[in-house]
């Protein structure tokens, strides 16, 4: 239920710039309020906590398998994603820098 959460949470804040693929649309530009003040892939996070939550209601070698993929999957696409905007789309290196990729920080950041 948190990964859905999240994920339609993360949807409806990043609105038209939501793509299925990488790309950078017309007019692009950082999102750094919601859940991506918290984590840079706040959608790629809620599918890896739904494979976290099948993998503990039906712990077998077929759900640890399809956890495993799902985070070597997501975390190769997340690089992609990252290598694109951080080269054509200003201020992203910066928040790269400031935000964690997937799983929030504890520590406060002094945020000016």
């Amino acid at each position: 239920v948190a990964s859905f959460g999240l994920h339609v949470w993360a949807r409806l804040h990043l609105q038209k710039f939501y793509a299925e693929r990488v790309e950078v649309q017309p007019d692009h530009q950082v999102i750094q309020s919601g859940p991506y003040a918290f984590v840079r892939h706040p959608i790629i996070a809620s599918f890896f906590l739904l494979s976290i939550g099948i993998f503990l209601i039906n712990p077998a070698l077929t759900t640890a398998l399809a956890l495993l993929y799902t985070v070597w999957d997501f975390t190769r696409a997340a690089r992609q994603e990252e290598s694109l905007l951080s080269q054509s789309l200003p201020g992203y290196a910066d928040y790269m820098r400031r935000v964690p990729r997937f799983i929030p920080s504890l520590r406060r950041e002094n945020r000016d």
